[in-house]
């Protein structure tokens, strides 16, 4: 072709990606970078799709570190092209990818299937997994199971603050709220301090660390200063 586009160099990727011509599919995609054009969405998902076939687990990757450094991490195509990619290495599970899935189920509001999910696991449980049931339970009101994944979570970690705040929260939402109360109450009795939340920016190698209401930083009066007009 006279005149090459994204669009022809992309169609030619997909086309030797989808012909199971995956060898093919990543050279076009390395010529096309070393012409100078610009590749989008599609044709790095075409490019992993190949790296998946070829179990190319290293080159799969950069093409991830491609994704974030051009912003495309996001799009639909390139996250189910990754997860493919990643799913064929041979990767072993752990724990935490059990996680996500929990996660993941749970949020959209699928939580018995969470719940079966958790049961047929066939890895030891750990809060993480607990802890991302009660996530969902409490986003979507399920007082019943959040107390089931709250029970499993403090015969672990007794003194865990955000599981009680968690569980509270779902009393709260869902309408129980004396059972809120007298959990919060529980955590003044136990000695279960909620850890603030906080937020920090490093300076010169420095991280400096800020609190709700922090007063304790050498420059609180230029900080508090600067807030006082981005108000106005």
């Amino acid at each position: 072709m006279e005149q090459r586009d994204v669009v022809s160099w992309t169609t030619l990727v997909t086309a030797y990606s989808q012909g199971s011509q995956w060898e093919a599919a990543i050279a076009v995609f390395s010529q096309m970078r070393e012409e100078g054009f610009v590749f989008n969405q599609y044709t790095l998902a075409g490019t992993l799709v190949a790296c998946a076939s070829l179990c190319y687990l290293e080159y799969g990757r950069q093409l991830h570190g491609l994704l974030y450094k051009t912003g495309l991490q996001n799009e639909s195509c390139t996250e189910s092209a990754l997860v493919d990619m990643y799913a064929k290495y041979n990767l072993v599970t752990e724990t935490h990818h059990y996680a996500c899935v929990v996660d993941l189920v749970g949020r959209v509001g699928l939580l018995s299937e969470a719940f079966e999910f958790i049961r047929k696991m066939p890895v030891e449980l750990d809060e993480m997994v607990w802890q991302s049931l009660l996530s969902a339970c409490r986003i979507h009101g399920d007082s019943e199971l959040g107390e089931i994944a709250a029970k499993k979570i403090l015969s672990v970690r007794p003194q865990y603050s955000a599981t009680y705040v968690l569980l509270s929260n779902t009393y709260m939402e869902s309408g129980n709220f004396r059972e809120g109360t007298d959990l919060r109450s529980m955590m003044k009795t136990l000695g279960v301090r909620k850890e603030p939340g906080c937020s920090w920016i490093t300076i010169n190698d420095k991280a400096h660390k800020f609190y709700a209401g922090d007063q304790e930083h050498q420059q609180r009066d230029d900080i508090y200063l600067i807030l006082e007009e981005l108000r106005v």
